[in-house]
């Protein structure tokens, strides 16, 4: 586990399975947890040779990852990703990131991009409020709710935000899925 990890975080149960915990009351602005993966060009990703299940398992821990670190550099749009063999604990905890949960409303962290001693260009938490101790880590996702999204991510829009609110923006700019 990450030095900064073991410091501010823990892994229980949480609001969908693994989630990641506050160890003790944590300060607005600081960051939490990294997610480190494997790195690859989203170029050499060939979505139409998957299946569905494949998309959805190669999905499940996918994030983009651009460098905004150095502006004078071109953005290589990247994908940072915890295979599925490494979704246990047991064989890779290197970083935690990949155990945040997800919450239209409840988001109490937020991405961002940084430089890690170890593992260069990343993903990284940073708390968007103060997260008293035992309060899981929450964000919210970001994924297009009219795009091809998994079926818990709507399920969990109708739950959060309604479906009262169809077709109408909410706060966070985005659009209620109603199927």
């Amino acid at each position: 586990m990450d030095p900064l990890e073991r410091k501010y975080v823990y892994l229980a149960n949480g609001s969908h399975g693994d989630g990641l915990f506050a160890k003790k009351d944590l300060k607005n602005g600081l960051i939490v947890s990294y997610y480190a993966g494997t790195l690859q060009p989203r170029s050499d990703v060939n979505w139409q040779n998957m299946s569905m299940d494949e998309k959805l398992d190669f999905h499940k821990n996918l994030l983009y990852i651009t460098d905004d670190l150095n502006p004078g550099l071109p953005k290589q749009l990247m994908y940072i990703n915890v295979p599925k063999p490494f979704w246990d604990l047991a064989k890779f905890r290197a970083t935690l990131g990949h155990k945040v949960n997800h919450s239209f409303v409840k988001g109490n962290v937020e991405f961002k991009t940084g430089l890690h001693p170890r593992f260069g260009l990343i993903r990284m938490f940073k708390t968007a409020r103060k997260i008293k101790r035992g309060e899981e880590l929450l964000t919210n996702y970001g994924y297009n709710i009219q795009g091809n999204v998994p079926q818990w991510y709507k399920d969990a829009y109708n739950l959060e935000i309604g479906a009262v609110h169809y077709g109408q923006k909410n706060v966070k700019g985005s659009f209620v899925f109603k199927p």
